[in-house]
């Protein structure tokens, strides 16, 4: 077709000359400008790639001339694509940018013929510019270390523009994930690099068990919201009532899962490392009680930092799970030999079906991207040094949009490298791919989008090749992920109130040992009531007890442990200065987001270094 169109081009020229009487251009002379005509806007840019193992310079130049072959057509843009094996790209990457200097370099590499001719070779030869030495224009980026630190080095583009006004850009809207997009932002403000679209998490779901569900609802009740729901609960007390309190052989395990599992599903908990700081995932007395698990999304939740047990939802609930523990509802059904009544399960959802036929499946949380996502499966950005920023992206575009491009970049050539195959999956065609060779080796995962890359199958054995329909449910499966509320935020050491911090984690510590302490006694589930009412009191800044009100924490706040949990130099000496009075104070620094003045200089609360990073980076929830 191209060369259709170059020959009616070239006929126009010629006819234009003639009546323009211009008749004694020699036909070289018109062929000579036709071809700087072509060459107008034409780019040479370098994309630098990390390969599974080392390929050959043979190869590198049949893959290359490959992916060219669209690129030249469809963006003018000519591609000198590095292709080095992990172990030593980063050195010879950063080498590159830190010697490239556009004002002061020379071609290194003579590009002047594309070959795109007629078929006889006499026409059409598009000259495209020299490589540059050292140049450095598409680059791939692996790891949060490696993003941040080129990023701080001033060595990444911003490209958020280019990727909104690229006219590759309308079907990369179609192509990625909103949730991709919108958590390549880095610190909510600029895309440096365009994440490879892969498959985002697992679903946690609660499976219910089908026959004992028609039993006691006739069927799946549509309007549990999660495993904190009063349908659950008398799902759960009614299979214990009829099939465990009898004594019966033939019970069932109650809730196959562990404490904790469901523990974490209840909060979102502040805990902070003691060393570093850094917000950790355990159960802790302060935290923030979500009501809706789609909600937790970035710029979607905004984590309160609260005293839990004040909040009677959260005490009610927590209570409730603990009353199971308390009755032996949680165990292993596997281990034992036993059906589940409700179990849980974390997978993804092409591995939902395995369950539909014993389990009503509810989900518990969402798949949620997470830094893991984001960085480890690789990303593509473009060099601030890049000869052409704007073209780079649409290169990058293409990337995750262009079959083509993406079947060439991971497989190779075809008919080299690879072939293609027609299989047929519920009565749909799908284009499939067996390898012919491993001369060429790239992963699948960190060579652009993963969803137009052809399915592998493995033609010796079976057992190994995909289902040709592989990607439909994985797309399903990204459009309803969520971007992790906490992704891109680290506590901020140099902000942070460490006094303040090191207070609150002594006091949260000391009231979880409490807590095992009185759960690894018999009989434990009315003492326990009796200490969650006693920390809802004693965690709620305006409040007015004593220590005489208290009963079962009258020992702790009367003990050494709390009273030197503050200390101050008096004429010398250590002395504790601990009291109610004193944890009132620092609850209400806590909970705020203001800053305190310390020797001219502001310092937060943990809540109030979060906070800060929130509404700096726009996540506030409006």
């Amino acid at each position: 077709m191209k060369k259709r169109v170059v020959s009616l081009f070239l006929c126009l020229i010629m006819l234009l000359s003639v009546l323009s009487g211009c008749a004694e251009k020699t036909d070289e002379e018109t062929i000579d400008q036709i071809n700087e005509e072509a060459s107008v806007n034409n780019s040479t840019l370098s994309m630098w790639v990390v390969s599974e193992k080392k390929i050959s310079a043979e190869t590198a130049a049949l893959v290359t001339a490959e992916i060219n072959a669209v690129t030249e057509e469809k963006l003018k843009t000519r591609l000198a694509i590095n292709f080095y094996t992990m172990d030593e790209y980063q050195s010879k990457l950063s080498a590159a940018i830190k010697a490239f200097d556009p004002a002061s370099v020379v071609p290194s590499t003579d590009t002047s013929a594309s070959g795109n001719t007629n078929a006889d070779g006499s026409f059409y030869e598009p000259t495209y510019p020299a490589l540059l030495a050292n140049q450095v224009d598409i680059v791939y980026i692996e790891g949060k270390e490696m993003y941040t630190t080129y990023v701080a080095n001033d060595w990444l583009a911003p490209i958020e523009s280019d990727i909104a006004t690229a006219s590759t850009n309308k079907p990369l809207q179609e192509y990625i994930s909103t949730v991709v997009l919108n958590a390549a932002k880095f610190n909510g403000k600029n895309i440096y690099a365009l994440p490879n679209n892969n498959l985002v998490g697992d679903y946690t779901y609660m499976m219910l068990n089908r026959e004992l569900m028609d039993e006691i609802y006739g069927g799946y009740a549509n309007n549990i919201s999660g495993f904190y729901d009063r349908l659950v609960y008398n799902y759960l007390e009614t299979v214990f009532e009829r099939k465990n309190a009898s004594g019966a052989e033939d019970n069932y395990v109650l809730i196959d899962a562990e404490y904790d599992q469901c523990l974490d599903l209840l909060a979102h908990y502040w805990s902070l490392d003691e060393n570093s700081y850094a917000l950790l995932e355990d159960f802790s007395v302060f935290g923030h009680l979500y009501t809706d698990k789609a909600s937790l999304n970035r710029g979607s939740v905004e984590f309160g930092y609260n005293n839990l047990f004040a909040n009677d939802a959260f005490a009610d609930a927590f209570l409730k799970l603990n009353s199971f523990e308390a009755n032996g509802f949680f165990g292993d059904a596997e281990a034992s030999n036993k059906p589940a009544a409700l179990k849980l399960v974390t997978c993804d959802l092409a591995s939902l079906d395995e369950y539909t036929d014993e389990y009503y499946p509810v989900i518990v949380s969402y798949p949620t991207l997470t830094d893991d996502d984001l960085f480890n499966n690789g990303m593509f950005g473009v060099c601030k040094k890049s000869v052409n920023v704007s073209r780079s992206v649409e290169i990058i575009t293409y990337i995750n949009t262009n079959e083509k491009v993406r079947n060439a970049l991971y497989y190779g050539v075809k008919g080299v490298h690879y072939d293609t195959m027609e299989r047929e999956e519920n009565g749909e065609q799908f284009t499939v791919a067996y390898k012919l060779n491993n001369d060429y080796q790239m992963s699948m995962a960190k060579t652009g989008n993963l969803f137009l890359v052809y399915p592998t199958v493995d033609l010796e054995n079976e057992e190994n090749s995909m289902n040709p329909n592989a990607w439909a449910i994985i797309k399903q499966q990204n459009f309803e992920a969520k971007i992790d509320p906490l992704l891109g935020f680290a506590m901020d050491k140099t902000a942070l109130n460490t006094d303040l911090a090191d207070y609150l984690g002594a006091i949260n510590a000391d009231l979880l040992k409490i807590m095992d302490d009185i759960k690894a006694g018999d009989d434990w589930y009315d003492e326990l009531v009796a200490l969650t009412e006693e920390i809802a009191i004693l965690l709620d800044a305006n409040s007015n007890a004593t220590v005489e009100d208290f009963t079962v924490l009258r020992a702790y706040l009367e003990s050494d442990a709390f009273a030197e949990l503050v200390t101050e130099e008096v004429e010398g000496e250590t002395v504790g200065v601990n009291d109610l009075e004193t944890l009132r104070e620092n609850l209400k620094l806590a909970m705020s987001k203001d800053a305190v003045k310390v020797g001219g200089k502001n310092y937060y609360s943990p809540y109030g270094v979060y906070k800060k990073w929130v509404d700096g980076n726009g996540f506030s929830v409006k």
